[in-house]
């Protein structure tokens, strides 16, 4: 047995023979230009070794992957240094998903291709107005230049402190340089979120189908339920009805802009609401919407910018009464969010605003061409450049806390972001900008903190006028805080009923 195996493993080692190269003819060797041998025949090719042509050696295309941080492992084509997909003539990038395609072809991708499919789908919805929530002036100018923010250490010290000195006389001006109102609520309904046990926080009944819920969060949500709770945001909204004009209670719908998840919706619903519409122009996993259903309540997903969004048009609002909440809007998206609300506040229509509940973050990232409130802006002497520069300095008031506590924030250099899209890195020139005003880091956080609070109190005044304006009637709106700064720096609230 033994040597009945030896035998079949070395035949299996053995070159077969009958796989080798047939010899060249005659007529092949006068073409390849070949000698024969001197009886005619052809020279047998080596047994012990394949033709170099039959083993082409490999040559890598030598395109370099940022995102990857390599170059690709893809072959290059003949007579280049490039695969087909980075260096083939006449192909083009698709502009919905940068596919590299033969530029021919184009046409027939664009057609099956999955975003430019998801595109068409969201701009044949009615509620997609391209730019209806930009402002005018930055409207017109966006086709023709880049809105660009320039860098802190791009301001210099003369600047910088002109900055801050507006800042305090507009605060100064206004009255807004008070101790901000509020404090941290925990309301009863809101207890069976907050309850910890061994698998999470958990909502009864339904599937037990429940996201995870980190307590930092769920105590800030509870606390945004609380305050719309004080302020009766959610209370019931009475409205004449035609044609015989008696009073008819309107159901409350809540609209959460900048969804992701939806964990606020979820904290809301304890508060009552059972309609809900979620928009995000992004698609989350692990989302909420399935415990929302479980609790009994209709819930309807739009995907779609914020820029580009005219709540009028949706359907899930008619003849009924809108709640717009909205968690860490960062920067220009609570701009896009008040001109969004504001286009709900009729005075007499089938839809109507009940109340607004929104929390801003991430002034850093606004834009002057789409604040809200420029007259305020004109009014103590700030044009875009300064504007730039305390947007770049109330970064300062989430970057660190006078105690050392730990908490989230923004502040920081692009690309450096973390979890959310905050982080805790000053941003570059920090250190340098905050020593050439002779600022310790308890002044440079408390310059930090009044930059942003002129930014939100100026979009108050903006919502109430409007408010006041669109519905004929006095607008109750405060910006309160309904968390520490220890838990989070991001702890101003805008509410209005």
């Amino acid at each position: 047995f033994l040597g009945s195996a030896l035998a079949a493993r070395a035949s299996m080692l053995a070159p077969d023979v009958a796989e080798l190269p047939a010899a060249p003819t005659e007529r092949e060797r006068e073409r390849d230009g070949r000698p024969s041998d001197e009886d005619g025949s052809a020279s047998m090719p080596d047994a012990s070794a394949a033709p170099a042509s039959a083993c082409p050696p490999f040559r890598q295309c030598s395109f370099f992957l940022a995102r990857k941080d390599r170059c690709c492992r893809m072959e290059a084509a003949r007579g280049s240094s490039l695969c087909a997909q980075h260096g083939g003539s006449g192909r083009v990038a698709c502009p919905h998903c940068s596919t590299s395609v033969a530029a021919c072809a184009l046409t027939k991708h664009m057609r099956k291709c999955p975003a430019a499919t998801q595109q068409r789908e969201r701009d044949a919805q009615p509620w997609h107005v391209p730019g209806t929530n930009a402002a005018p002036v930055a409207a017109a100018a966006a086709a023709t230049t880049a809105q660009r923010a320039p860098s802190l250490a791009e301001f210099s010290a003369a600047e910088l402190a002109r900055a801050l000195a507006a800042v305090d006389a507009a605060l100064a001006g206004e009255g807004w340089d008070g101790e901000l109102q509020g404090g941290v609520r925990r309301p009863t309904c809101a207890e069976r979120l907050l309850a910890d046990t061994a698998a999470g926080r958990a909502i009864g009944g339904g599937d037990g189908h429940v996201p995870q819920l980190q307590r930092k969060h769920a105590t800030q949500t509870a606390s945004v339920l609380g305050h719309m709770l004080e302020r009766s945001v959610l209370a019931p909204r009475r409205r004449p009805a035609p044609p015989d004009g008696k009073m008819q209670q309107k159901e409350i719908v809540c609209v959460e802009l900048c969804a992701g998840r939806g964990y606020l919706s979820m904290m809301v619903a304890q508060g009552g609401p059972k309609r809900f519409v979620l928009i995000d122009r992004q698609v989350f996993r692990n989302k909420a919407d399935r415990s929302l259903r479980a609790l009994g309540c209709s819930v309807e997903r739009l995907k779609a910018d914020l820029r580009d969004m005219d709540l009028r048009k949706v359907a899930a609002l008619h003849n009924r009464a809108a709640v717009v909440v909205g968690k860490h809007l960062c920067g220009v998206a609570t701009d896009y969010s008040l001109r969004c609300a504001v286009a709900l506040a009729e005075a007499e229509g089938e839809r109507v605003l009940a109340g607004v509940a929104l929390a801003p973050c991430c002034h850093h990232r606004c834009l002057f061409r789409e604040y809200v409130n420029v007259g305020l802006l004109h009014k103590y002497g700030i044009d875009e450049r300064l504007f730039q520069a305390i947007t770049k300095l109330s970064s300062w008031g989430t970057t660190a806390t006078p105690s050392g506590g730990s908490c989230e924030g923004e502040g920081a250099d692009e690309g450096a972001d973390g979890e959310g899209g905050h982080t805790l890195t000053p941003v570059a020139g920090t250190a340098v900008a905050a020593a050439a005003l002779k600022l310790d880091e308890a002044a440079r956080i408390a310059a930090g903190v009044r930059c942003k609070r002129l930014l939100d109190y100026g979009r108050l005044q903006w919502l109430r006028q409007q408010l006041a304006q669109k519905s004929g009637c006095r607008c109750d709106a405060e910006l309160v805080k309904y968390a520490e700064a220890t838990m989070s720096p991001e702890n101003r609230l805008m509410l209005a009923a």
